[in-house]
């Protein structure tokens, strides 16, 4: 696997699974897409009712995901440039790293608020 596939690879799995502290109505930990997707719908309803807090949440949403984003890009550059180290062995190291992040989300360690099946949950129940 090349060092261009590795980083893209490890860095949907971060966007994807690892959870990142943020502040909405109430603070969580929750992965990056759901931020960005939150962040998204909000900015939807901010079109259609200017007035509204949804401008306020689009932008508290948008700019914490997009903020995490980049440092999660830079964290799956140093990632693989650590991974790089083992020459041959990358991709499957790469591939191992993202298969123990993504067992790892099954457990209950995301914290959402204004979730409709309860405050924790796993990766299968965060855009609950």
């Amino acid at each position: 696997m090349s060092p261009k596939a590795s980083r893209r690879l490890l860095f949907a799995a971060f966007l994807l699974a690892l959870p990142v502290p943020f502040l909405s109505v109430q603070p969580g930990f929750a992965p990056v897409l759901h931020l960005l997707f939150y962040g998204s719908l909000a900015a939807g309803v901010a079109l259609g009712d200017p007035d509204s807090m949804s401008r306020l949440l689009a932008l508290l949403h948008l700019g914490q995901g997009l903020g995490w984003a980049l440092a999660l890009y830079a964290l799956a550059r140093l990632a693989t440039r650590l991974l790089g180290r083992g020459g041959p062995v990358r991709g499957p190291l790469a591939l191992a790293l993202v298969a123990a992040l993504l067992a790892v989300a099954l457990l209950p360690l995301y914290r959402t608020p204004l979730s409709s099946t309860g405050s924790r949950g796993n990766l299968l129940h965060v855009l609950d």
